[in-house]
């Protein structure tokens, strides 16, 4: 849990260095799967996405958090591989994501169940090639995490990304971050 409480029933305030947090993180997960997905062999790609301090999702401002920009980057990025694929006459691709959203506090997820539920849901009928599917936890990382982890191995998650944020990361053991650099050869 983020040293920090937040009132999630009310939203939390969106400081500058979480907007510029932010940005940063969906400039580099739209690039991330760009990246991953701009050769044509690629058909299907297969994604374990861990949040380990989700937050309620969005902000007071209505500002979406992580959960919400894994889902809309997923989708933005999706959508301009395809068609620059169908543009070249290029097979289409498939992305098929898990995400594993975790919060210490249980107010926290449950508006982030209420508020990123509908969001997937639009998603997945307007973009039938993008599957997401989202997994709900509360409980510290440091004791949620093997369980994460023996999920993402036994569905062979070829790339996996962690999002511990600046005010959570120091509650995670530093054995627990090499462990999980160490989950296979495509972690970040």
């Amino acid at each position: 849990m983020a040293k920090k409480k937040y009132d999630w029933e009310e939203g939390a305030i969106l400081e500058e260095h979480s907007r510029k947090k932010h940005q940063i993180l969906r400039d580099y997960f739209y690039q991330y799967v760009i990246t991953r997905c701009k050769h044509p062999q690629v058909r299907k790609f297969r994604l374990a996405v861990v949040d380990g301090f989700s937050g309620a999702g969005r902000y007071k401002c209505g500002t979406a958090g992580s959960p919400i920009i894994f889902v809309e980057e997923l989708n933005r990025a999706l959508t301009d591989i395809n068609t620059y694929r169908a543009v070249n006459n290029l097979p289409l691709v498939d992305i098929e994501c898990s995400l594993f959203l975790n919060d210490a506090e249980r107010m926290a997820i449950d508006i982030l169940e209420r508020v990123l539920n509908p969001i997937i849901l639009h998603r997945s009928i307007s973009n039938s090639r993008l599957k997401i599917q989202a997994r709900y936890s509360t409980e510290l990382f440091e004791h949620v995490y093997p369980r994460i982890k023996a999920q993402i191995k036994s569905e062979k998650y070829p790339n996996i990304i962690f999002n511990l944020d600046q005010c959570g990361h120091s509650h995670v053991d530093t054995a627990t971050l090499i462990d999980m650099m160490n989950l296979n050869e495509s972690v970040e």
